[in-house]
């Protein structure tokens, strides 16, 4: 009877919709890479500061979690040439899909990533 009662109060289901934001630092590499018109040699640069927003959706049941994302992400980097820095900026829209499991405060997941 005591196992009855504490499984029935127990949260067994749970849905949340969430936000997220963060930043990153980037680095563009580049390896031997030559720009033919001029035939000189190109370099990677310094890292650069970035951001990804977007939000999820995280469906539990006993504990498992599938959370489905949708994120913006704004990179950038520098390629030196001839001693002139040249800034390039990428925009994506990263779609990853993570199932995991909570453990007392941290998450564990994995999963793929559609960019």
């Amino acid at each position: 009877m005591l196992f009855f009662f504490n499984f029935s109060n127990a949260q067994i289901f749970s849905f949340k919709l969430g936000a997220k934001v963060g930043l990153s630092s980037s680095d563009l590499k580049v390896n031997d890479a030559v720009n033919y018109t001029s035939w000189k040699k190109a370099a990677s640069g310094d890292p650069k500061l970035g951001f990804h927003l977007g939000g999820f959706a995280r469906l539990t049941i006993f504990g498992i979690y599938l959370q489905p994302e949708l994120l913006f992400t704004h990179t950038k980097g520098d390629i030196v040439q001839n001693n002139q820095s040249n800034l390039q900026k990428f925009n994506k829209l990263d779609m990853p899909i993570i199932l995991g499991y909570k453990i007392l405060f941290f998450r564990i997941g994995a999963g793929p990533l559609q960019v």
